[in-house]
């Protein structure tokens, strides 16, 4: 390993959830390596609640990339109270012109990142491959901590649910005369981007099929955005509920307690699975992305369920 002992150190992260869930193996593997480190992770508002909890990490920087720090002068202004914070070390994950920019710009002496876009302002630079898919994204994520003499043993994602998160949502389930223990299926209609959506009608389809032919109970989660609520307007069927406007880290308890998820966006799926779908170590969980759920229900639901309830 890299005999220099960093004492500050920077994780750069600033792209889509599913994205950050699956660079935590990052972090852990940063603090065996350094103990005493202090790391800080830096990445959107929108996704900074999943860190929350996180026994890696000492502090999360908020960079609001489409808002506050939308401009070239606000850019420059971060990066000098970046600059504040002494780091000696700066991992940058997501390669792009403004993050390479920014960890240059903060004074940060290594910089470690991908050779691509103003690779020229790092330190050291590796071949991004992850376009190939050979392996999973996670390794990929630590192969950047090999130029440090780091290669990890593990690259399981971890999220780490908050307690107050779970009571709330026991709470609201309670509310809607849903026990943990019910046949109950989450549906996320939501994604990043407009085009990524399945239209809700057609989620709404797979609910209707799901609560009458099967009596499971379904309930469709949301972010900020209204698809969950147009599809709950699409829905016949009256076993629906309905969790809108859920900040990241509430989603994540029902995400543990449920046994079968049809979400859209691929950054659901894997808070899913690093969540631990189904509360209980022994439990069988399942998570088919839209719309393969159009192609696999009805024709297997039997089998699919069958199995998540025996």
């Amino acid at each position: 390993m890299d005999p220099v002992q960093y004492k500050r150190i920077l994780i750069i992260r600033t792209d889509r959830l599913g994205d950050l869930v699956l660079t935590t193996p990052v972090f852990k593997a940063l603090r065996e390596a350094y103990p005493g480190a202090y790391i800080v992770v830096m990445t959107k508002p929108d996704t900074a609640l999943v860190l929350k909890n996180n026994p890696h990490i000492n502090e999360v920087i908020i960079y609001d990339k489409d808002g506050e720090y939308k401009s070239m002068f606000a850019n420059i202004r971060f990066a000098m109270a970046l600059r504040k914070k002494k780091f000696d070390l700066a991992i940058v994950l997501d390669p792009a012109n403004r993050t390479h920019f920014l960890a240059y710009l903060a004074g940060i002496p290594r910089r470690i990142g991908y050779d691509e876009d103003f690779a020229f302002l790092l330190t050291d630079r590796i071949k991004n491959t992850r376009h190939e898919g050979m392996k999973y994204e996670a390794e990929y994520n630590l192969d950047l901590l090999t130029v440090l003499g780091i290669r990890a043993q593990e690259a399981y994602p971890r999220i780490f649910v908050d307690k107050g998160a779970e009571a709330v949502i026991d709470d609201l389930l309670s509310k809607n005369k849903i026990s943990p223990g019910d046949k109950f299926i989450l549906l996320h209609p939501g994604a990043s981007c407009p085009s990524k959506r399945w239209p809700a009608e057609r989620f709404a389809w797979v609910a209707d099929a799901l609560a009458s032919i099967h009596g499971v109970k379904i309930v469709v989660f949301s972010g900020e955005d209204k698809s969950a609520i147009s599809c709950i307007e699409d829905v016949k069927n009256h076993m629906v509920h309905c969790l809108s406007r859920m900040t990241a880290a509430r989603s994540i308890w029902p995400l543990r307690l449920v046994r079968l998820l049809l979400p859209y966006s691929a950054g659901t799926s894997r808070v899913f699975h690093r969540a631990g779908g189904g509360r209980e170590e022994n439990r069988i969980s399942c998570c088919i992305r839209m719309p393969a759920a159009r192609d696999v229900l009805p024709t297997t639901a039997d089998q699919v369920l069958s199995a998540l309830w025996p």
